[in-house]
């Protein structure tokens, strides 16, 4: 863990990889899970974080504003330059020309509180808006919505927020996943779309729901919207119970599936009422 006394020394823009820095007061709290999939040997897409360095150089810009914030005001504030040359060499050192863009809260996708859904998160953005999008998901973090969501848990939570901006993955098939069902003890829960997930966080689309049995990956049908290939399911199934290894805790995983690769977009404790579960 990176001393909070070197932060100021660290860029504002941080690539997320195998060797990374897993601060969370850096990074945020999803980012850092993404570090810790990567570490673990998961495929996860190319990814950087604009760390709280960048944001709190932007609060301090707008100090004066009153809270909550309207995404709008953070319009007038342009992120650093120093942010601006590390997401363009971001860019340039891959091969994606669209990405997705997600907040990574401090107190984020944590075992506390998960803030799932309460931050905003933009889908095939380019790279030439990617600043626009960036200071979007900063100024989420003082929604009516968020805040909202921090008085209801009761939590004094650290605010500061970083943001991942990450590859586009075009994949066959996207979704989440519960490596213990809240409501089935022993088996898994998949919910699952053809192409991207964010038809199935938009409830635009009905996914196919089903069960996997923890012990032999027996597949259950809850409801077969469109049918996934057992093979697809049994990989997601064993892939699930790998990283809930890692984290020594069920998983809620968000995935995106091309081909044979299973690619890992975020990890979080399940912070709903759970049974145990044995591993």
């Amino acid at each position: 863990m990176t001393d909070s006394l070197d932060r100021r020394n660290l860029p504002m823009v941080l690539s997320l990889d195998r060797g990374g820095c897993d601060d969370v007061g850096l990074l945020g709290g999803k980012a850092v899970n993404l570090v810790r999939l990567c570490r673990g040997g998961f495929r996860v897409p190319r990814a950087c974080a604009v760390t709280t360095r960048a944001f709190d150089s932007i609060l301090a810009a707008a100090g004066a504003l009153a809270r909550p914030l309207a995404p709008e005001a953070f319009d007038g504030f342009p992120l650093a330059l120093e942010v601006m040359e590390g997401l363009q060499s971001f860019i340039r050192g891959g091969s994606a020309n669209r990405f997705a863009v997600r907040s990574s809260a401090v107190a984020e996708d944590s075992a506390a509180a998960s803030f799932a859904g309460q931050m905003e998160s933009f889908l095939n953005v380019k790279g030439d808006t990617l600043d626009f999008y960036v200071r979007r998901c900063f100024a989420s973090c003082f929604s009516a919505r968020v805040e909202a969501y921090r008085h209801r848990i009761g939590a004094a939570v650290d605010a500061s927020m970083a943001v991942i901006v990450q590859d586009m993955v075009e994949p066959d098939y996207a979704g989440v996943m519960f490596t213990a069902d809240p409501l089935h003890p022993g088996d898994m829960a998949i919910e699952i779309v053809e192409g991207l997930g964010e038809a199935l966080v938009s409830g635009d689309v009905t996914p196919s729901s089903y069960r996997v049995v923890r012990d032999g990956l027996k597949i259950r049908t809850d409801h077969e919207a469109v049918p996934i290939p057992a093979d697809v399911l049994r990989g997601l199934a064993a892939t699930g119970l790998r990283v809930e290894r890692l984290y020594d805790a069920p998983q809620d995983i968000e995935f995106a599936v091309t081909g044979q690769d299973i690619h890992l977009l975020q990890s979080r404790p399940i912070t709903v009422g759970i049974h145990a579960v044995e591993t």
